[in-house]
């Protein structure tokens, strides 16, 4: 069983980080008073679960530019994917139609 000191020590770390997340989070104000105005009346489980989830939130905001310009990417390395595949089976349609053209021709003489 933990002592009082270390259940003090994690407590006053939660409220720290829980004060990070709040003032970084990207929520209305009123909204960020009315969550610190229910901290205290909430059980340690939910506060762990709170900040768990205020974390997720910050985290998703924070990386949103990111993942725009990953997906931009992927959209246009598809993109080139799909141009690249269609001049390569051009390219082997016309071999083909090439090398059908010689055989006929030389079957004919």
């Amino acid at each position: 069983m933990p002592s009082v000191e270390k259940v003090q020590t994690l407590a006053g770390l939660l409220g720290r980080k829980l004060g990070l997340l709040l003032a970084t989070a990207p929520l209305p104000e009123d909204e960020k008073q009315a969550w610190l105005a229910m901290l205290p009346e909430m059980t340690p489980e939910q506060l762990m679960r709170f900040s768990d989830l205020l974390e997720k939130r910050v985290l998703d905001a924070a990386t949103a530019a990111i993942d725009a310009q990953w997906l931009e990417r992927l959209r246009q390395f598809a993109a080139e994917r799909s141009a690249r595949e269609k001049q390569i089976n051009e390219q082997a349609t016309s071999a083909v139609s090439e090398l059908e053209r010689a055989l006929k021709e030389r079957r004919d003489r």
